[in-house]
């Protein structure tokens, strides 16, 4: 996982750039650590571009050069910087030719990333009679290319993304089909206070109730009127602040509250819907106070409790089986057709291909592999290339970088494995 400011400076260095450290340096000034008498050119670095990605201020992250000290590697340049503290930031010197602008790089990382999908895995819970099931809840699914695989697991989980993996918008906004409500409320990826599984949802109440919801829904009616659970494994250091919680739409049932002793504390709750109700909402709260809790390994099921299996083990408890299945478009919105019903207390577990997260600040990071994004943003920064002194070099840049892309990102998919054929012998009579 890399910041967008590593990311460019991965691009520079490839274009040529001057990457490095800045050991020191003034309101004015930055000292280039490494480029002590390197040339014995006082003129060479006259009129580039320096970047520094780790300043404070947007507007103190790129200074032209108007003075080069070869033997003390000092940059020098007219206008002042606000932020004077040098410790542990980082310099890129681009040519200043005006072929780039930090804008381009960050355009075509941005742009690149929305092109780059990798196969994330979805549930939808399984339903009597049911062949029909609509991907509208996973809206990045544009058409039949971006389904690479469905299969049936019997676990009777009820939740998508019950380990926090999926973090479609970025790791500081709501998980994959989970929504984030609370005015001044937040919720981030979480990796410390997880008890299973890689990461949890760390939920910040600021000034009002913070809630974290899933709808489930009813199964085309299916849940109406039955007895519904839910659980999480929750860590909170604060009292009574952190439960969770069911609704139909039309009330809402909570769980007894964290004691806010700083360890994992496994909370549930379990209602029984209402013949009419419209929702079945599963929800993550931090309320009455102020503060913060991680929810992780979330189960939800029919019935008033949890098998022991799905508390201790997950979805992962049960092996999953290919299917076959067609995918149609129904007014714009895919679906699986199934070749046969599998009734309720199951799961579709549907891959497809996502798209990452676009990057809004240079701290911000992606989940997409340097070896995937860097050569593909150079790729993509070509369309933002004129024609001039450097396009020719460029060209044969671009064409090795779209090479790599192809490859590395071909990796991002997961598709099944073809099964092996086996040989038939025919003899005659």
């Amino acid at each position: 996982m890399s910041t967008r400011a590593a990311i460019v400076n991965l691009m520079a260095r490839r274009l040529g750039a001057w990457t490095g450290d800045i050991s020191s340096g003034t309101a004015q000034t930055a000292v280039l650590a490494t480029r002590t008498d390197t040339t014995g050119d006082d003129s060479i670095a006259k009129g580039d571009i320096l970047w520094m990605l780790d300043a404070a201020n947007e507007t103190d992250k790129d200074r032209s050069i108007d003075e080069w000290d070869d033997s003390e590697a000092t940059a020098r340049w007219i206008k002042a910087r606000v932020d004077t503290t040098y410790t542990s930031e980082t310099y890129i010197v681009m040519p200043g030719n005006g072929e780039w602008a930090r804008q381009d790089f960050y355009l075509a990382i941005n742009d690149r990333l929305a092109k780059t999908r990798r196969t994330v895995t979805s549930v939808i819970p399984t339903m009597n009679d049911q062949r029909l099931y609509r991907l509208g809840n996973l809206s990045w699914v544009r058409h039949r290319g971006d389904i690479d695989a469905v299969y049936y697991r019997a676990s009777p989980n009820l939740v998508d993304n019950a380990q926090f993996d999926n973090w479609s918008s970025g790791a500081s906004a709501a998980p994959t089909r989970w929504v984030l409500a609370g005015s001044g409320g937040t919720v981030a990826r979480a990796t410390a206070s997880v008890r299973r599984g890689f990461y949890g949802a760390l939920v910040t109440r600021v000034g009002t109730n913070t809630t974290l919801t899933q709808s489930i829904g009813l199964l085309d009616g299916q849940l109406a009127g039955q007895a519904v659970t839910f659980e999480l494994d929750v860590v909170c250091s604060t009292a009574s602040i952190a439960r969770i919680g069911i609704s139909d739409g039309l009330t809402t049932t909570y769980s007894s509250y964290h004691t806010g002793g700083g360890g994992y504390e496994r909370l549930a709750v379990d209602k029984t819907l209402s013949a009419s109700a419209t929702a079945c909402d599963v929800i993550c709260s931090v309320d009455t106070t102020n503060g913060s809790a991680t929810f992780s390994n979330a189960g939800s099921a029919e019935g008033s409790t949890l098998t022991a299996i799905l508390q201790e083990t997950g979805d992962e408890a049960w092996s999953r089986t290919e299917l076959r299945y067609e995918v149609l478009e129904t007014g714009g919105v895919p679906a699986i057709e199934l070749a046969s019903p599998l009734g309720r207390g199951g799961q579709l577990i549907i891959r497809t291909a996502q798209p990452y997260p676009s990057l809004s600040s240079d701290a911000g990071s992606t989940d997409c592999p340097d070896s995937v994004i860097v050569p593909g943003a150079l790729y993509e920064l070509g369309a933002r290339l004129p024609k001039g002194r450097l396009y020719d070099r460029y060209e044969l840049i671009a064409r090795q970088c779209g090479e790599e892309y192809s490859r590395t990102a071909a990796a991002l998919r997961q598709r099944p494995n073809p099964q092996a054929q086996r040989r038939v012998l025919v003899r005659g009579a």
